[in-house]
């Protein structure tokens, strides 16, 4: 509809600016020097009566020529003046639809600014330092994960207003998330050390989450839902919270399913929520040996075997040992290895020279 109209505003404010206000003027001015004309008339047929029989007319002849002399002019002014004021008011609302116009149309740049920002803030990576990294890939999962977050939100929290119920707001967060993880041995926490009867202990081998590839992540649900809350009782010691009850100064609270549940799903108010919620999710995959411990197992056996082949394959008399309890005397293992063939070779070099002396 705007779009149909905008030709026509724009024909009647061309031809207010181009006809209607020139014509406005002109009118003023042949108003003024009407009423002028007038006045003047009025005062010269005015002494003009006053040198015949009719001087009794000449006094009120000059009096109705100058009334309507100024009746004129006020009149003629008037209307210029309403025009004018028509006419800047008009302007005056358009520029005004402008400005609106101008401010929506800026607002919708910063918020898609600021989603921008917020998109490259979260996609950021820091090539301000460079590791090197000695880790083995020894087993790969498939992960499929549902991970639900239930949260009191206890800092909003509203008790004992007057008039109003306890409540108190519990952010729900369902993440589905799929990937494919690795787990293997950091080598570079690998240590070893050599005894006297030629054994060689093996520290630190302890398994590992290396990365995971395939990323695919979602969430289900998310929503701050806010419960009319209802009095349990004082509480004893130091009962932890739970879905449907809190505790808050010493005093247990439920919800109370009886009465509404004012439901939110605000992004605004929901983002950093759930994002720690990934971040998270994220760590307890992470450390996730905990929760799949066979995986944990099967890495364990499997990197003793790969170090045990790797250290007969060089030191083919030595026993191998592993060792759960850390040891600061240990060497690294890349290092142990280096150490061990320029001893081997100082003793070779030492041989040769006494069987040549």
């Amino acid at each position: 509809m705007k779009l149909i109209l905008k030709p026509f505003k724009w024909i009647t404010g061309l031809i207010a600016k181009r006809v209607m206000n020139p014509l406005s003027q002109a009118l003023l001015i042949f108003g003024m020097v009407f009423s002028v004309v007038v006045a003047v008339g009025s005062v010269i047929a005015g002494y003009s009566l006053m040198a015949g029989v009719y001087k009794l007319f000449a006094t009120p002849c000059i009096a109705l020529g100058c009334f309507s002399s100024g009746f004129l002019f006020q009149m003629f002014m008037s209307n210029y003046i309403f025009r004018s004021n028509a006419v800047r008011k008009s302007d005056y609302e358009k520029s005004k639809a402008e400005s609106e116009e101008c401010i929506v149309k800026l607002k919708d740049e910063l918020a898609e600014s600021q989603a921008t920002v917020n998109r490259l803030r979260a996609q950021r990576i820091d090539m301000t330092s460079f590791k090197q990294i000695a880790e083995l890939a020894l087993a790969e999962i498939d992960m499929n994960i549902d991970d639900v977050r239930i949260d009191w939100l206890k800092d909003k929290i509203e008790l004992d207003k007057m008039l109003r119920d306890d409540k108190c707001p519990q952010y729900i967060g369902v993440y589905h998330k799929e990937c494919r993880a690795k787990f293997g041995l950091d080598m570079k926490s690998v240590r070893l050390s050599r005894t006297k009867d030629k054994k060689i202990v093996v520290y630190g081998l302890e398994p590992t989450y290396i990365g995971s590839k395939d990323d695919k992540g979602g969430f289900k649900l998310r929503q701050i839902q806010t419960f009319r809350l209802q009095k349990k009782g004082e509480t004893a010691g130091k009962p932890l919270d739970t879905a449907d009850e809190l505790v808050e100064k010493g005093v247990v609270y439920r919800k109370d399913l009886s009465k509404k549940v004012d439901v939110c799903a605000d992004l605004n108010k929901i983002e950093e929520l759930s994002r720690r919620q990934e971040r998270e999710l994220q760590e307890r995959i992470n450390n996730g040996f905990k929760t799949v411990q066979y995986v944990s197992d099967y890495v364990g056996k499997v990197g003793r075997s790969f170090i045990e082949c790797l250290l007969k394959t060089r030191f083919p008399e030595c026993e191998i040992e592993f060792s759960a309890e850390p040891n600061d005397d240990a060497t690294p293992m890349l290092k142990f290895i280096e150490d061990q063939e320029r001893e081997a070779k100082q003793i070779a070099y030492a041989n040769q020279n006494a069987r040549n002396g």
